[in-house]
Parts: structure tokens; sequence; C-alpha cells
């Protein structure tokens, strides 16, 4: 057992990207609508299943990246947000208040 666990740590390493895509797909949010929710206060998400909420206040840093912006939470959480879902306009401000 113990080395179908190690066998299974080092593809999770190996594959790590398609490992996450692959526990998204089997999860029970899989392919339902989320609504997004940004104000003053900060990112809300939610789904039929789960509610999240992310507070400016709690976003350590903001990695901006090609294609979206990965916000890093204080605790060590990180929330991905996709640059297609927003304005140019809309990314900087996320930006500048991240920074705050």
């Amino acid at each position: 057992m113990l080395i179908g666990l190690a066998l299974l740590e080092l593809l999770h390493t190996r594959f790590r990207r398609a490992w996450w895509l692959a526990r998204q797909a089997w999860g029970r949010s899989f392919n339902t609508q989320v609504k997004l929710t940004i104000d003053e206060r900060g990112i809300q998400t939610q789904n039929p299943y789960t509610q999240t909420s992310l507070l400016w206040a709690d976003i350590e840093r903001l990695i901006e990246t090609d294609l979206g912006l990965i916000l890093v939470a204080k605790q060590g959480q990180q929330q991905y947000l996709s640059k297609s879902l927003f304005s140019g306009e809309m990314i900087s401000e996320m930006v500048a208040r991240s920074q705050d």
C-alpha cells in the first residue's frame, strides 16, 4: 500500500496541473454556474454547493499573469480569476486595491 501511495505522490508532483484539473472534474461543483461578485469589501463566489469570500484586507499579494490574476490570501489560499472576465480598467482597479 505504501508503494502505491508513493507512486501516486510521484505522479502528482510530475503532473501537477493535470492532476488538479482531474480533481476539479471529479468534484460535485464541476460544470455548475458560479456567481462572481466584486465590490468594495472583496471578492465573493457562489455556486449551488459553496460560498466563499475573500476580503481585500486578507489579500497578501496579487500575481498578474498573461491570462489571469492569482490572488494569494494571508492564510495561503489562492484564487485564480481569468482576465477574460474583466475589462482592463477593472483589472487595474483590482491590482490597486490589492496593494492598499
